[in-house]
Parts: structure tokens; sequence; C-alpha cells
């Protein structure tokens, strides 16, 4: 594994903690030089020559006392900079050091022994040694949170845009050791180029040269948004030091149609100005200019972007997908490559780490691990193969294997956003036929083969469009069997803004399901892809694709139990007007297939579900009446909380559950087993042996890793239940918070990992328990219809982009119609 072991003396060490406060306030960034000119300053009277960390913001730890008196102050004036500081910044500063508390490690080494609880001492001690590892590192690197990147190797990317290679590492506690967890990062800076050869990458130009008929204005307008208020530095005066600018923004004209008034009133354009004032001649007047004041003009080729700038808009979809083949590396090459990262780090060679007598080990860690055995799959009895067991985490879908319970398909119809020329009628309608086959070879039964078929265009009116094909499904239908149109099939030449809008307006204001297909999926469909809709479809309309054999889960038979799937998801950074979404789902059968899910929006950026109590009513309401039974326990998978969260979610959304079965019943009181779902992590599993991976070079499906990097005492075990495609495989770190059922450890790993089998949208286990994955794409779906009603309501006014009211009472406009509410529409 990707971790270090770290050495200390614990035992018998105190570590000083002490507040520092830098007047007037300023950003970390800044702090930090003025930390730093401090040191210098003060190194003997002060440290006593003694080496100590600072965090950038408001701890300051040390190995010993300092010398100095408590509190000490003193003030430090910055000198004059490479213009990297904003000249209006403040140049004189108040540095203030007070004792804040001593810090004894014993209590951190017994805790990680197993015979102290966890205490605020403890987290005290941890973010010092966090803060002690990455010191250093952050003097070297340019760090962002525990990451630091180096330009070595970088590869450059579409669009002005370059991937630098980085590397993680955090203090993690483990049973009877702190580790350090070490893996590697990516993230896309701006290229240091010359701003000319930037405005050329951004616009997918070959050469500056290409550019000479002019910028047009949608890309003058997307320069502006790619450059604003990134660093800049000048070249053209010669200077020893280069002073920084700040893009304000990109002219809409070129160098020599843009003009001003010089300080004698004369009107001169930009280029003309250079000629006179710099005797230097242009040559890409026809380029825009940079703005990096109010009226202060610079041609882009006297202009360098500084190097070392995070790019943090949304990148296109070729950037992302540059980045995920930098990013993407086998097994072997990530170790090797963490294994650099570790040179890097230097951990032997830190004075720092010796100054605090804190020594690493320069190996990864061998962990023990146990391989689950797969289960058996079952199918519809009268399968030609009706038990199956998958290799490496995946099996075959063909018509020997069909539908546990396959569903009827009588009223459907297809509808093509795009004209003849872009999709034509042969290929959707020979679509149509191997789809229907695929169908019917895994048991539907189809008696509508020939539904009606529609064309639209993107830009056109989507409701119009929908309710016309849902009543024409309506009308072929009835001329066979009275029922309504159960599925709409959408054609589309790509994702683009339409689907949210199609999803929103079926499944919110119709009641229909949807299947979204691909133009370049459709015009050479494999069998393949339509085996794949052929299980979407089978599970949205209510169907059982396969089950696990009986005894494979005694938790899901012995007793009635319903599984629980909880998420949060929030808006894009920087909006905080959209509220957060919660979403749950509950298991409705004994087999682990079958979920309904609830939905409610909450206050923005709320990371607990306020609304639990009724949402979890809800869905045991539901099961009572899909099985006829009370559940007998309760296990409740929650995702996206961080281990700071932990207790709050104790208090509060295990609490709400308790009261939601309350409600129902004095008396009923089910025993519940809460497991928080973790994927954000960096802990990376690599087999030692070749001949223990699967074929990717991953580890084997169903490994398990339960001791050594765990929590010391509590409840916690990393599962890789997947198998590999591409790239390192990521295990699922799940930590049960609460279990009153005292389910045998061994049990619920393995009914933990045997329900990654009963993903209903693949043939493959993957990474993460459907419960906890299903509540995910409930949260997105509703996500995707507010960013559609936003739109819809944006394009029908004159008010700003973004100014739909999500308030309750509009919540009817994001929630899904009553007949297919409690259905698995969200696959």
């Amino acid at each position: 594994m990707s971790a270090l072991p770290m050495k200390s003396l614990f035992a018998d060490m105190d570590v000083f903690h002490y507040d520092v406060t830098i007047t007037p306030d300023v950003p970390p960034k800044l702090n930090k030089i003025v930390w730093e000119e401090f040191c210098i300053t003060h190194k003997e009277d002060a440290f006593g020559g003694m080496l100590t960390v600072y965090d950038g913001r408001k701890n300051l730890f040390a190995p010993k006392e300092l010398p100095c008196a408590d509190p000490y102050s003193d003030k430090i004036t910055i000198p004059e900079h490479d213009g990297s500081i904003n000249r209006k910044a403040p140049r004189e500063f108040t540095v203030k050091l007070k004792k804040a508390a001593i810090i004894n490690l014993e209590e951190l080494h017994r805790f990680i022994q197993k015979k102290a609880a966890f205490s605020g001492n403890c987290q005290t001690g941890i973010m010092a040694l966090d803060v002690l590892i990455g010191y250093k590192i952050g003097q070297e690197f340019i760090t962002v949170n525990r990451n630091f990147y180096t330009p070595h190797g970088a590869q450059s990317i579409n669009g002005g845009l370059e991937v630098w290679q980085g590397y993680y590492q955090s203090l993690r506690p483990g049973q009877g050791k702190m580790f350090i967890n070490v893996d590697t990062s990516a993230t896309t800076f701006y290229e240091g180029l010359p701003m000319h050869e930037a405005f050329a990458r951004m616009l997918g130009a070959r050469s500056v040269n290409d550019l000479r008929q002019g910028v047009q204005e949608r890309d003058r307008i997307k320069l502006d948004k790619a450059l604003k208020k990134i660093k800049i530095r000048v070249r053209h005066r010669g200077e020893a030091i280069k002073r920084q600018f700040t893009v304000f923004k990109i002219t809409p004209t070129s160098a020599d149609h843009t003009f001003f008034e010089l300080q004698d009133g004369t009107r001169t354009n930009v280029a003309d100005y250079f000629r006179s004032q710099y005797g230097l001649r242009l040559a890409y007047p026809f380029l825009p200019c940079v703005v990096i004041q109010k009226d202060s003009y610079l041609p882009p080729e006297v202009c360098e972007i500084v190097q070392g700038q995070r790019y943090l808009k949304k990148m296109s979809d070729r950037q992302t997908a540059d980045m995920i083949k930098f990013t993407c590396q086998s097994p072997d090459t990530r170790a090797i490559k963490v294994a650099d990262g570790m040179k890097k780090l230097n951990y032997a060679e830190n004075e720092y780490l010796r100054q605090f007598g804190m020594k690493v080990q320069s190996e990864m860690q061998i962990l023990d691990a146990r391989i689950l055995p797969p289960p058996t799959m079952q199918f519809h009895p009268q399968s030609r193969e009706e038990f199956s067991t998958p290799m490496e985490g995946t099996w075959t879908i063909d018509s020997r294997k069909r539908f546990f319970n396959a569903v009827e398909l009588s009223s459907w119809a297809v509808v093509v956003w795009g004209q003849e020329q872009e999709i034509p009628a042969r290929a959707v309608e020979m679509f149509v036929r191997q789809l229907v086959q695929a169908m019917v070879e895994m048991g539907m039964n189809v008696t509508m083969q020939q539904p009606p078929l529609m064309r639209s265009s993107p830009q056109g009116n989507v409701d119009d469009t929908l309710k016309t094909a849902w009543t024409k499904a309506c009308q072929c239908a009835r001329e066979e069997i009275s029922k309504a149109p159960q599925l709409i099939i959408c054609i589309m030449p790509n994702i683009g803004r339409i689907k949210p809008v199609i999803k929103r307006i079926a499944e919110t204001k119709l009641g229909v399901m949807t299947q979204c297909c691909l133009k370049n999926k459709i015009m050479l469909p494999k069998r393949q892809y339509n085996q794949m809709l052929a299980l979407k479809i089978n599970t949205k309309l209510g169907g059982i694709n396969n089950i696990l054999r009986s005894g494979e889960m005694p938790l899901l038979e012995e007793k009635p139990t319903i599984i629980f799937g909880c998420d949060v998801t929030h808006a894009g950074p920087g909006d905080n007007r959209r509220p957060s979404i919660a979403a749950m789902i509950g298991s409705m059968d004994s087999y682990g297939f079958r979920y309904a899910s609830a939905i409610r929006l909450q206050q923005s950026r709320v990371e607990t579900i306020q609304d639990l109590t009724s949402m979890a009513k809800e869905l045991l309401i539901a099961y009572y009446r899909k099985t006829g039974k009370k559940p007998a326990r309760i296990i409740a998978f929650r995702d996206g909380v961080s281990e700071g969260q932990f207790a709050e979610v104790m208090k509060t959304e295990i609490d709400a559950i308790k009261r939601a079965c309350y409600s129902l019943e004095e008396s009923y009181r089910p025993p519940i087993t809460f497991i928080v779902v973790q994927k954000r992590h960096h802990a990376r599993f690599f087999p030692i042996n070749r001949s223990e991976a699967d074929r990717s070079g991953n580890c084997m499906p169903g490994t398990v890793v339960d001791a050594t990097i765990v929590h010391p005492y509590e409840y916690d075990f990393y599962i890789q239940s997947h198998p590999g495609l591409q790239g390192t495989s990521r295990p699922t770190h799940y930590h049960v918070l609460l279990d009153e059922s005292k389910i045998d450890v061994d049990k619920l790993q393995d009914m933990t990992y045997k329900l990654c089998y009963l993903y209903g949208r693949c043939s493959r286990a993957v990474s993460v328990c459907p419960p906890s994955y299903y509540a995910h794409l409930v949260a997105y779906r509703t996500g995707e219809y507010m960013k559609a009603l936003d739109e819809s309501e944006s394009a029908t006014s004159s008010s700003e982009a973004g100014s739909t009211d999500f308030s309750s009472s509009s919540f009817v406009n994001v929630t899904v119609k009553p007949e297919i509410a409690k259905t698995m529409y969200f696959m």
C-alpha cells in the first residue's frame, strides 16, 4: 500500500503550540512571506536557532519552548518584491506569538495503541505532525492543500494548459503506528507562454499567423473568460526584475485599432505608441490587447504568463480527455511514480523532521489482505444458464441468461432529435429492430415491436415533442391493449443541454420513463450496447435483471431487512443560491435489487440531511406496502461524509431514522447499522505478485483490508470490489458508526461486497455498493432538473441568468410524478 509507517519519540516528547497573529489580516500566501521575513530577522532572539513549522495561518509548532518572552511581538517590513505581491498590499506588519498549549504526544501514542480514546489533544497532535511533514515541501514546491506539484515532466494539453505531475501526502493514525499516506496527483496549470502564443493555443489555431484576419467576438469572449485575473509579466522594458500584473480583460479591438489619449490630449493607438515610446514595431498588431487596469493596454507579444498558476475554470471535453489520459496509470506505473514521489519528499534528509525527532520508513507498507469469493448469480429458471459465477468481477449477458423477472413492454415511442441527413431513418429503424431483438432474447415480452417514430430539432420545444410522442405511444398501444406509455427512447446527436431538459419534462411533468441514446452509438449498434440498454430498460420498468443464489446473502434472507442509501450533493463552487439536494433510497425486496427513492431540497451547503425523518418514514411505508412486512433490521449506507462530520451525523441522522420508526409505531424499534461510505481518499493497494492481480494489474475484486492501516479500535475496512478497467483501482472505505444488530464482521463485509454485483446498469461488479451509488444518482438527477429549469426560466424572461427561485413552493418543479416516484427511473 502507498503508506509509510512513521516512527517517533511519542512517549517522551512534547510539542509546543503557539498562536500566531499577523496584522493587518492578509491571505495565507502573503502571511508566509511575512513569516519568512520574521524568521530571518529573529532567528536567534525569538527562536534560539531552533527550526519551527508554521501552517500559514494561525498555528506554529516547536520541538522545544521558545526562548523569547511570552507573548512576543515585533514589526516587520516586507522589502520591495518582484511584483508577485499586489502593489496595494500592505508592507508593514505586526507579528505576535503567544503560547497556546503543550501537546503531549504520549496521549496520541496511547490512542494508536488502543489504550486511550481519541481526544482533542490527539487531534491537535495529528495536526501538528501533518504541518511538520508538509512544511519543507511547501517551501520547495507549489502546494495545494496536501498536494504538491512540480513542472518536471509537465505535459501540454489543448487550449494553452499543461498538466503537472503532483504528489499527495497526509498523516493518518493506524493500528499501533502513524502512517503517511502518499499517492500521485495531477492538476492543470496555465502554460508559461508568451501571451500571443497563448491566444493561438486557446483558440485552436496552428500559429499566431492564423489569426491575421482578426479575432472574432465569440473568440475574444473565450479568451477573456480564460485569462481574466491571471498574472503576467511584461518583457519590453528590459528590467532586471520584471513586474507582474493581473489581467483585467481583453479588448474588443486589435492593437492597431485600440485608441487612447496621451497626457497632452492627442489620440494614438497601442501599436503606434509602442513604436514611438519603446522603438518596438509590433509583429502582431492584429491581436487584441491585454487590459491590466482601467485604460492601461498591453499588446500580447510584450506579455508572458507567469508559470505555476492553476487553472480553476471548467475544462472542455477535450481537455478533460487529455487530463484523464495523463493521469490514467497502470498499478505498476503508479507504484513507480509513488516511489519517485517518496524520493522527492526525501524524509530522511528533512531537517525539520530530525529537529522533532521523527523518522519515516522509506518503503511502502506491506499489508495482509483477504479475497472474498464472488457470489453465484441467478437468472430466470427457464434460462439455459440459470446460475453463473462471475470471473474477475464480470459476467456475460446473452440469450442464455434471461432476466430473473422480465417486464412487458407494450407502449413506447422513439424520438430522434436531428434531421434525416444527420440521423437517417434507416439507421434508426435498424437500431430499433436490434434493440427489440436484444430485449426479447433476454426475456422481455415486447408486444409493440414497431413503436411510433418522430423527429424534432434539438433547438425545438422539448415539452411539446415529448407530449406528442407520449400521445402517439398511447394511441398505438390502445389498438392492442389499453395501457399508458411506459417508455420514450430519445436519440440525440450529443448530450449537450437537451438531455437534462428531456429528463425533467418526462419525469416531473409527464410521468414517463426515458432512455437517451447517442447518435454515434446507434448508427452502427453493437450487440453489447443493445444488451446494456435492455438491462437499463428492464430495471427502469420494474424488472429484476438478476439476483444472487439463495444463501449468498443471509443478512437479507434471515429477516426482513431494508437497506438505505443516503447522499447530499451541492451546487458548484461559488453558487450559494442554489439549495443542496438530499437523496435517500431504500430497498424494496429481499434480493437487494429493487429500490425506491425520496428527495428533498435543503439549505445550501448543509451536509447533514435535514428532513431525514420524513424521508425514512416514506421509504419504510413503501417497503411495507411492497412486501407486506415491517423491516426487522435497518442497514444504512451514508455517502459523502468526512471524518470530521462523523459526530454530527451520529447525533442527527441516526436519531432521525429512529424517530421515523417511532412515528410509525411507538414500539417499533428495529436495530440500525449505520455505515459511512468514503470514496474520496488516497489509499491505493498494489499486489506484490503479478499472479495475484487481475488482468489490469490491480488487486482482485473482493480484496478486503481490515487491519494495520484502519482505525486503531473503531470498525472500518476497505473493499476493492470491482475489476480494473484502466488505471489503478481505488478501494472503497466503509466505516461503521453504529451496529445495533451486532452483525458478524465477515457477514457484513461479505454482504457489502456481494451487493456490488446487483447494480442494474451493467454486468460488472461496481466499486461502491449500489445503495450508496443509487442515492448519488438520484441527487444528481434532481440537480440536472434544477439546471434545466434554471435555463428554461432564464430563456423566457429578461432577468439575469440563474435567477430561478428554488424555494419550497417551487419544489414541485423538480419532483418526479407519482406514477414513477417509487421506481428506478434514475438508472
